[in-house]
């Protein structure tokens, strides 16, 4: 970890994650039948990092943010859970998915993620 400007990150700001430049690997090697699905993955990356970089921050602006993330990676942790061993990826998916998500509801609560609501309440 690195510490600049009062915040600590594992990289150095606007550099490139490991998992965004192995998905631009694998759209660049990806063929007709995956590109699309392998472009998807590598957008999605980028925009996750962005509600990320949001959430980290201002965690109690974003009214809704912390809870589309959180039921999103849930989503995907179950679904792998559901396809099992019979599917590439399920269990490197269900892994990380799922530890996400649970680093997802401790920073929730610890952020007390909930309150953006009420700050949303009094801004309309």
């Amino acid at each position: 970890m690195t510490a600049s400007r009062g915040h600590c990150s594992s990289s150095p700001p606007l550099v490139p994650s490991p998992q965004w430049l192995g998905a631009v690997g694998a759209v660049a090697d990806a063929g007709p039948a995956t590109r699309m699905v392998e472009t998807w993955r590598m957008l999605g990356f980028g925009v996750f990092a962005g509600v990320f970089l949001l959430l980290v921050y201002r965690p109690r602006l974003y009214a809704g943010i912390w809870e589309l993330a959180i039921l999103n990676k849930l989503a995907l942790t179950l679904a792998a859970l559901s396809f099992g061993s019979g599917t590439d990826g399920a269990g490197a998916a269900l892994i990380a998915d799922g530890a996400v998500t649970l680093i997802l509801l401790a920073a929730y609560v610890l952020s007390r993620g909930w309150t953006a609501w009420s700050t949303a309440r009094a801004v309309a």
